[in-house]
């Protein structure tokens, strides 16, 4: 990727508080990001609430900001600082919903700063269930057995339909907060009332779940081009299976000759097609094999 020599000041937004033993990846991509981007001789401003982390170190970034992670504290980096583009990417659920605020509230244009990593459609396309599934439906990309909800009422209907247990889940989430897995129709009400509410603009995910099933992760890191066409230069990257409240899991890399057949490798190409519309998007896009446990 050519470096963009108009880019000469970047503000890293963080991830915030987060639970000891989880979501370490923040900090790390975060340091490293800003070292990146400081021997690119690009300044590194960063704004971070929780000071226990190595970004925000003094050593890290130009000008660290021990703000809360809201629209004012962005704000007033904006007007104290000459910044050039946003990087919301490296802070998680948090950063992106701070963005995406941001952006609604038109801060971003009001600044002239331009967003990196990512754009405002791509964070509403993957996060937002309604829209991830439809467009994967369009796409020709299988999911599982899923339906959305924006009602207590649709959310019960849907439950109906499915039988149990079924797994709840919010758009828009941080950290898998609010999900949760219902095992009967007696719970069904608690839960459905906490995620969906009376009345919801944004839809939760109903999915019928899967008890017993293993997963097989692939993970692929592509670089978008933006031709007419539009391609994806990278394959399948690696291979692991998240076992149930692992962190992070080993990635085993998967060559061309390793990839499974039954696995059609264009779908990571469509997926990134449709979704990785931005400035020269570097993302990564997984999908998961799954099969019957006989354990």
């Amino acid at each position: 990727m050519p470096k963009d020599s108009s880019i000469r000041s970047v503000l890293i937004i963080g991830s915030g508080p987060i639970v000891i033993g989880q979501a370490c990846e923040f900090d790390y991509s975060g340091s490293q990001a800003a070292r990146s981007l400081r021997e690119e001789g690009i300044e590194v401003t960063l704004i971070n609430s929780n000071p226990a982390t190595i970004m925000t170190d003094k050593v890290v970034a130009d000008y660290v900001y021990l703000l809360p992670l809201e629209m004012d504290s962005i704000i007033h980096i904006l007007n104290e600082r000459k910044i050039d583009a946003v990087l919301p990417t490296m802070g998680g659920q948090t950063a992106l919903n701070l963005a995406i605020q941001c952006e609604e509230a038109g801060v971003r244009t009001d600044f002239g700063v331009r967003m990196i990593g990512v754009d405002i459609g791509a964070i509403n396309i993957t996060e937002n269930r309604e829209l991830f599934r439809a467009l994967m439906n369009d796409i020709g990309v299988p999911m599982a057995p899923q339906k959305t909800a924006k009602s207590f009422l649709e959310g019960k209907e849907i439950a109906q339909l499915f039988g149990f247990p079924i797994c709840i889940r919010p758009s828009f989430t941080l950290g898998g907060s609010g999900a949760a897995l219902v095992h009967n129709k007696e719970d069904a009400p608690i839960h459905m009332n906490l995620v969906v509410g009376q009345q919801s603009d944004v839809p939760a995910g109903v999915d019928l779940n899967f008890l017993g099933v293993k997963l097989t992760r692939y993970p692929a890191l592509g670089q978008f081009d933006l031709s007419p066409v539009g391609k994806v230069r990278e394959p399948p990257t690696s291979r692991h299976r998240p076992q149930r409240g692992q962190v992070f899991g080993v990635g085993y890399p998967l060559g061309h000759a390793d990839f499974p057949g039954h696995i059609d490798k264009t779908l990571f190409f469509e997926i990134h097609r449709h979704i990785g519309i931005g400035e020269n998007l570097l993302g990564d896009v997984s999908l998961f094999d799954a099969f019957l446990s006989i354990s």
